[in-house]
C-alpha cells in the first residue's frame, strides 16, 4: 500500500516538471529550425554571397521581428475584444480582423522577397544543389514519423491480441 502511495506522488510530482521541460523545448525549436535550414544555404555560398545573405538575412529577420509582434498585438486585442463582451463593437472586430490580415499578407510578402533575394544571390548551379539538400532534409523527418508512427501502433494492437 506505502509504495503505492509513494508511486504515485513521486508520478504526481516528476510528470508535470517533464511536460514543462516539453514545452521549454518547443520554445527553441523554431530558432533551431531556422539554424537548420540555414546550414544548406551557407554550405553552398562562398564567401562574398555568404556576407551579403547575412546582411540580407538581417534586415529580413528585423522586419519580421516587427511585423510578427505587431500581428501578436493585433491578434491579442482581436481576442480580447471577442471574449470583453456579448456583442463587441463590429466596427473595431473587423478593424483588428483586417489589421491581422495585413500583417499575416505582409509577413508572406517579406518571406517570398527573401526567397527571391536568396535566388539573386545563388548561380543556377548552386541553386539546383540547395534545391536537392532541402529536398532531402525535409523528406526524411516526415518518413521517420510515418515509421516511429507505424511500429508503435503495431506494438499497441499487439498487446490487445
Amino acid at each position: 500500500m506505502k509504495g503505492k502511495v509513494i508511486t504515485a506522488l513521486t508520478a504526481g510530482l516528476i510528470l508535470p516538471g517533464l511536460l514543462l521541460a516539453g514545452n521549454l523545448k518547443q520554445d527553441r525549436g523554431m530558432a533551431s529550425k531556422r539554424a537548420r535550414l540555414q546550414q544548406p544555404i551557407l554550405s553552398i555560398l562562398d564567401e562574398g554571397q555568404a556576407e551579403e545573405w547575412s546582411k540580407l538575412r538581417l534586415t529580413f529577420e528585423k522586419q519580421r521581428n516587427e511585423i510578427s509582434a505587431k500581428l501578436k498585438n493585433s491578434r491579442l486585442e482581436l481576442q480580447h475584444l471577442m471574449k470583453s463582451s456579448r456583442l463587441p463593437d463590429e466596427k473595431e472586430v473587423g478593424k483588428l480582423q483586417n489589421d491581422v490580415l495585413q500583417y499575416s499578407n505582409q509577413l508572406q510578402r517579406l518571406r517570398i522577397e527573401q526567397q527571391l533575394s536568396l535566388r539573386n544571390i545563388l548561380t543556377d548551379e548552386q541553386w539546383a544543389e540547395l534545391k536537392d539538400k532541402t529536398k532531402k532534409q525535409r523528406g526524411r523527418p516526415m518518413l521517420n514519423r510515418m515509421r516511429d508512427h507505424r511500429s508503435r501502433r503495431h506494438q499497441v494492437m499487439r498487446r490487445f491480441h
